[in-house]
């Protein structure tokens, strides 16, 4: 492991390797973890280097020890569902570098901190509980969007442009087309719109499903809600 590691680490910076120097910080560090776990195969592996630059020069670390703790403990403690590290400390002429290597995990998606959910008048942070509850909500109309990813569906849009962050507040706006699904993830939806191939993305909690009776095909109508 150790002399692959080596190698990536003189190889280009890619989707799944990162370089960072020691003093990057913990949010950075934080926000690498979270998008490699978030964005890994099953069949693949991504690897943060500490104590090098951008360009690949090797700076190396001041105390390894140390820094392997703090990554464990921002990954562990500080990034929500937990992320476990792989930690290597690679000896290279230039000085030891921290090879925290980051493993496909079931439990995403992750955030650097707890989700938010309100309790009355405040922002609390969600208990693990809380937090599947929401993912589990929706995970019926996932698996719905997934299978039949290959179908056109009509997309109708109520109170909203496609594709747009905002709701309109005019009752009367609509829209309908057909589309295909290009993408779905724990959040958000990709659709394609088959006349014009314009590809816009829905929040999942705005992608209401039903049935269009007249073509027999699936319909996604897409109302903005609880915002």
């Amino acid at each position: 492991m150790k002399g692959e590691l080596s190698q990536r680490l003189r190889d280009t910076e890619d989707q799944f390797t990162e370089r960072k120097l020691e003093g990057a910080g913990s949010t950075a560090f934080k926000k690498a973890l979270v998008a490699f776990a978030n964005s890994l195969p099953p069949n693949r592996i991504a690897v943060l280097f500490v104590g090098v630059e951008d360009n690949g020069k090797v700076n190396g670390v001041s105390d390894p020890d140390k820094l392997q703790r703090t990554l464990r403990g921002l990954a562990e403690n500080e990034c929500y569902p937990p992320i476990y590290l792989d930690l290597e400390a690679l000896s290279m002429p230039e000085g030891t570098v921290i090879a925290a290597i980051v493993r496909y995990s079931d439990r995403r998606p992750h955030f650097a901190g707890p989700a938010y959910v309100r309790r009355g008048s405040e922002s609390v942070a969600a208990t693990e509980q809380v937090y599947r509850e929401l993912l589990l909500s929706q995970d019926d109309k996932r698996r719905f969007l997934l299978d039949n990813r290959v179908a056109t569906w009509t997309v109708e849009h109520l109170n909203k442009a496609p594709g747009a962050s905002q709701p309109l507040f005019d009752n009367r706006a609509r829209s309908t087309s057909e589309c295909t699904i290009e993408e779905v993830t724990a959040f958000f939806v990709r659709f394609r719109a088959l006349a014009s191939g314009q590809l816009y993305t829905e929040m999942l909690q705005d992608v209401h499903i039903s049935f269009d009776d007249t073509l027999r095909r699936p319909r996604a109508v897409i109302w903005p809600t609880g915002r």
